[in-house]
Order: structure tokens, then C-alpha cells, then sequence
């Protein structure tokens, strides 16, 4: 019996798209043909003309393009073959067929497709900086992100403002709220936000202090909310890291969001990653606007990194908050990860006086391993989370952990300190002083020269421990600064990062100024620390006296209210 002369058809598994007019896919001797238009009758009346001058098409299993539309099977199979496979359209005479290179060389890119091309191009920048391109309309109107150079950062489009009820809604019951971590669903790693802020420069802006995964990073939107509910803006959002992150898988973000000027300052705002999905955070936005004030008046803030580990040295919270009081600082920030039932107590005292703040810091519910995920509890998110806070509050931030104590050496306050060092301070273009500090080790004996009887000065950690080693640390190294906050766009943890345009550091005098840290050996062999080169310092005493009586003032009125021991 002879074969017959007419192309064999064979259907497929067909997956309808809901409507008689299907994509129907037909094996032509065991290759593939496309039939768009074509409803299951008339696939007998289709004749194929099958030039001879046509490649030999790939063969495609009949039994893996089943259910597949031609897209994803197309995919697949394209995923397994180094050789250029050749694919034609039905219906087409011979010299019409036109065979398009399925993987072509790298080198000519003009047939790439976008995401080829696109993967080609961002490969070749360092500077990453998150921009919305045209958006499609559709289901496919997220905006996919293009990452261009920096100093294309003001091609960010402006919020597209729309009526609340044209947007998703924030969860059921979550008011805006202000400095704990709230997690940003939806995201390939965890993302978390903390506070928001927004800031007159740059154009106008919300920067959103936030921990996040280094690389993939997830494109996240800013949806803004307007007082009473008036209307809602969306905007692409950019991520910057604080690059101090020691190659660690998370590091501080600030995302950052235009919002088209002080006339549009939203009361608060969500960090999204999926448009159509309600937001799972609800952060209040701080309104930091510059504020004239007298050009010599130096205000200063202090700030403190996180404070773990379930802390509960109460006395030395106490001294390290009465010395800096002493030196002229007017507040104090603690970011509080863990610390004892009295330690907070006696916090909460001086929190109703105004002079401290004393925020959530909550690492451990993040479920993150310090020094493994990210640097010490996220220090670098806490620190930065502290220069927005007090920007625009008061002319100079001290950066500092509670065992630090910068010690001015022929001065009695910051304020003296800094009009030394910096007399034209308020016209100067610097950002930050970085001062060098030096170990005065817990390990090293009690001073024998301390003879007195009050309890209060024998229990002082800056009176008792008087012995420092000889050697200081550079600059930038275990150094500390004061920092000028309007001034400043990243801080470090032990020098500024990045400073504003045409702003620098000034390196202090030892002779001016260091820091006294109080800590024990670090040192492999506690040994060889205690055996290095020391001296005794005791230029602290010069506030011996007004610091052992405020400490002792403040102990006794706390006494039964926080359970403190008797001295």
C-alpha cells in the first residue's frame, strides 16, 4: 500500500483561551506549525507547501507540547540547544520565509531581545540607581526597573496622584506609626522599614531608613497618603545602600521617593512591592524643615548605637548620661535591641524629663543573626535612622556606643570645643570633626590614686579606670565624630560616609580632643593587651565632682521606684 502524499496531522492537547478562535498547535511530520486563526474544523483544509530550501526544523516531542502554549514550550526547548534553530511561520511561500536566529551571538546586539540586551548593559554600570521606565498598559503595567548611572537619579518620575478608592488600602486597624521595624511583604528576602522622613532638598523627597537583602534587591513602590485621606500618590521607589555593610547579606537602605515639593508632603506613607495588594506598613512621615535660627548658637544632640544583649550596667547608663549632659549635650537618642527591667526604668525617668528617646529597636524579631546577616544589630540603620531624626533639630550630632566618652582636653563642653577647633563653623564647609580614641581597658587595675570614701566616685567607671594605652587609633579607624546633621547624606559608624556636595571632614587634635572607650580586652590572649604600652590619664576629673553628684542625685530618686541597690 502506497504511502499517502498528504502531510499527516496530528492534534495536540489544546488549551482553550475561552473563545472559538484558538492557538492550535499541529505536527507536519513531526514538526510544528502554528495555526492562529483556524477554529478545529478547518484543520483538513490547511495545506502546507513545504519548501525544499528550508532548514531542518528541530524536532519537538509531541509528548512535552502538551498544554504548553508556544511561548513557554518555545522557552524550554530553545534552553537545551547551543545550535541556531530555525522556525517558520505556516502559511508562507519559500522566498518569504525569513529564519530568525534563536540564541545569535553576543556580539550583535541589535537582534537581542530587551531582557538580553538589558542584562548586557546593567552588567557594565557600578553606580545603580532604580528608574521607572514608560509604563505598560494592562496586566503589564508594572514598570520594569532599568538601572542607569547616578547622576541620572532625577529622571525619576513623580507620583501619579489618584483618589484613595482607586487604590489598595492599608491592612485593616494599622494606624501610622513611628519608630519600631514593620515588614514589607511580598518580597524574595526580608525588607523591613523603620521610620520615614521627609527632606526640603534634593527637591523634595521621603527617605525611608530601611534593612534589606545587598543583591537581588527587590524594586519596591512609595504609596503615599494625604491628610484625611484627601488622595493617595504611588511612586517608584529608589534603593540606596549605606555601603558601610562589611560584606554582610543585609546592610542599612534608605529608600527614597520624590514627592513634587512642600506643597505635597504626605502625612504618611507604605512601602510596597505589589501594587495591587494592601500594604503591610504604615509609617508616619517626619516633616524636617530648615528653621533660621541664631548663625552661632550650637545645639547638640547625642546618639547612641544600639543597645543589646539584655543590658543592665544601670550605673554606667547613668554616668555616661549625666556626663554628656555636663558637656553640653541637649538630648540623647538610645536605640534599645534588649536591656533589664531597671535599666528601663530608670530610662523612662529621663525620658518624661525630655532628655532622652528611647526607641524600639527589636533585632531579635527580624529573626537575623548579628555579625552573620547584618553588621551588630543593624548599628548602621540605627545610627543614620538618628542623623534624620535630629536633622534640622540641632546643629551638631555626637556619634557614639554607651562605653565611649569623648573627652575634650583643654576645653569643659562641646560648645567650647567645637568654636576652638572651628571658629567660623556656621559659614565652614565642614561636616564632620573625627576624633581618635584610645582603650582604657576594664581588665587594668582600679586607680589606687582615687582615695575617697563617697560610694558614688568609687563606682564611676571614668573615675575608676584611669588607665589608657599609649597608643591611639587613627583616623577612621575605631574613631568617633561629631557630625553636623544638615550636612551629612550617609553616616559611618566611624566616620562620615558620604558628606554633602563640596563638604569634608576635619581631622581632630589629639591635643583638642579624644575618646576615652571603657572596654574589656580584645585581644586573643587578654595578656597581651594589658602588656601594652600605658599611662594613667585622669583628665576626666576634671568633672569628678558635679558628675559624681549628679549620678548620685539621680540614683537616690530612682531608688525605690526602679528596685536600684543601695551603694
Amino acid at each position: 500500500m502506497k504511502a499517502s502524499k498528504e502531510p499527516r496531522y496530528k492534534q495536540q492537547n489544546i488549551s482553550s483561551n475561552g473563545g472559538i478562535e484558538q492557538d492550535l498547535r499541529y505536527t507536519l511530520n513531526g514538526q510544528t506549525a502554528l495555526d492562529k486563526k483556524h477554529s478545529l474544523q478547518d484543520v483538513k483544509k490547511i495545506k502546507f507547501e513545504v519548501p525544499k530550501n528550508i532548514p531542518e526544523m528541530a524536532k519537538i516531542s509531541e509528548t512535552k507540547a502538551d498544554d504548553r502554549s508556544l511561548a513557554e514550550f518555545r522557552k524550554r526547548e530553545i534552553s537545551k540547544r547551543k545550535d541556531r534553530t530555525m522556525i517558520a511561520s505556516k502559511n508562507m511561500k519559500a522566498s518569504d520565509y525569513k529564519a530568525k536566529n534563536v540564541e545569535i551571538s553576543e556580539a550583535i546586539a541589535g537582534d537581542r531581545s530587551l531582557a538580553e540586551f538589558r542584562k548586557r548593559e546593567i552588567s557594565k554600570r557600578k553606580d545603580r540607581t532604580m528608574i521607572a521606565p514608560k509604563t505598560m498598559k494592562g496586566p503589564e503595567n508594572k514598570a520594569k526597573i532599568v538601572e542607569i548611572s547616578r547622576t541620572k537619579a532625577e529622571a525619576i518620575p513623580k507620583p501619579e496622584m489618584s483618589k484613595p478608592k482607586d487604590q489598595p488600602m492599608i491592612a485593616p486597624n494599622m494606624t501610622a506609626a513611628d519608630g519600631f521595624w514593620q515588614h514589607v511583604t511580598g518580597t524574595r528576602y526580608k525588607f523591613f522599614v523603620y521610620s520615614a522622613y521627609y527632606e526640603e532638598d534634593h527637591g523634595g523627597r521621603l527617605k525611608i531608613h530601611a534593612l534589606a537583602h545587598m543583591s537581588p534587591r527587590d524594586e519596591v513602590w512609595c504609596r503615599m497618603w494625604y491628610v484625611n485621606g484627601s488622595h493617595v500618590a504611588t511612586t517608584k521607589a529608589q534603593l540606596r545602600e549605606i555601603n558601610e555593610h562589611y560584606s554582610l547579606p543585609y546592610s542599612a537602605f534608605l529608600v527614597l521617593c520624590p514627592t513634587g515639593g512642600p506643597d505635597s508632603v504626605p502625612h504618611s506613607v507604605s512601602v510596597i512591592k505589589d501594587l495591587d495588594k494592601p500594604s503591610s506598613n504604615h509609617l508616619l512621615v517626619h516633616k524636617m524643615m530648615k528653621i533660621n535660627s541664631q548663625a552661632n548658637n550650637i545645639s547638640v544632640a547625642v546618639c547612641v548605637s544600639p543597645i543589646h544583649g539584655n543590658y543592665s550596667k544601670t550605673m554606667m547608663v547613668m554616668e555616661f548620661l549625666e556626663y554628656y549632659k555636663i558637656l553640653g549635650a541637649s538630648h540623647v537618642t538610645l536605640y534599645n535591641s534588649s536591656i533589664s527591667a531597671e535599666t528601663s526604668c530608670m530610662l523612662r525617668s529621663y525620658e518624661e524629663k525630655g532628655f532622652v528617646t528611647n526607641l524600639p529597636w527589636e533585632f531579635s524579631k527580624m529573626k537575623m543573626r548579628s555579625e552573620v546577616d547584618v553588621r551588630i544589630e543593624a548599628q548602621l540603620s540605627a545610627l543614620n535612622e538618628c542623623v534624620s531624626r535630629q536633622k534640622y533639630r540641632f546643629t551638631h550630632v555626637a556619634m557614639v556606643d554607651l562605653d565611649e566618652f569623648i573627652m575634650p582636653q583643654r576645653h569643659h563642653t562641646f560648645q567650647e570645643l567645637i568654636r576652638s577647633i572651628d571658629p567660623h563653623w556656621s559659614n565652614s564647609k565642614v561636616a564632620s570633626y573625627n576624633i581618635r580614641s584610645a582603650f582604657f581597658y576594664e581588665n587594668w587595675p582600679d586607680d589606687k590614686g582615687l582615695k575617697v570614701e563617697d560610694p558614688f566616685e568609687k563606682n564611676l567607671m571614668t573615675l575608676k579606670k584611669t588607665r589608657r594605652s599609649n597608643e591611639l587609633f587613627p583616623h577612621r579607624i575605631r574613631s568617633k565624630v561629631i557630625l553636623r546633621p544638615e550636612f551629612v547624606e550617609d553616616a559611618g559608624i566611624h566616620f562620615v560616609a558620604i558628606p554633602s556636595a563640596n563638604y569634608h571632614a576635619m581631622h581632630v587634635e589629639a591635643s583638642d580632643a579624644i575618646v576615652n572607650h571603657y572596654r574589656w580586652t580584645m585581644c586573643q590572649v587578654a595578656a597581651d593587651c594589658l602588656r601594652s604600652p600605658s599611662g594613667i590619664d585622669r583628665n576626666i576629673y576634671r568633672y569628678r565632682h558635679s558628675l559624681a553628684n549628679n549620678v548620685k542625685m539621680s540614683w537616690n530618686e530612682l531608688r525605690s521606684k526602679c528596685g536600684l541597690p543601695d551603694l
